[in-house]
């Protein structure tokens, strides 16, 4: 099965940040044994093996941008979270926009 440069070295990326307590099923266009471009859905995690080698063909690759793209964004966003501030303010847990009066508030 073929998938192209850049997607074989991102797969292998994105798997290994994975690690061993998370997978993905990733999507991928592929070139098949017969020649033939199809899908291939992949099960990606620390935990499940994954070769990749290189080949020589004289076909195209096929087009993986958008799920390289995508496995490099999950990869992103568990390398480095996106914060999240707490706000206790009473408007940002009511809303302010409710029935409870400032009595009911605490104030």
């Amino acid at each position: 099965m073929l998938i192209g440069t850049e997607a074989a070295d991102v797969l292998v990326e994105y798997s290994a940040k994975l690690g061993p307590n998370r997978s993905d099923a990733v999507k991928l266009n592929v070139i098949s044994t017969e020649g033939v471009g199809v899908a291939a859905t992949l099960l990606l995690g620390g935990s499940i093996p994954l070769v990749v080698e290189t080949a020589r063909s004289e076909l195209p690759e096929p087009d993986n941008s958008a799920a390289v793209a995508r496995m490099r964004r999950k990869g992103a966003l568990i390398t480095s979270p996106p914060s999240v501030l707490a706000d206790d303010s009473p408007e940002a847990y009511y809303g302010g926009n409710d029935d409870i009066g400032d009595a009911d508030r605490g104030r």
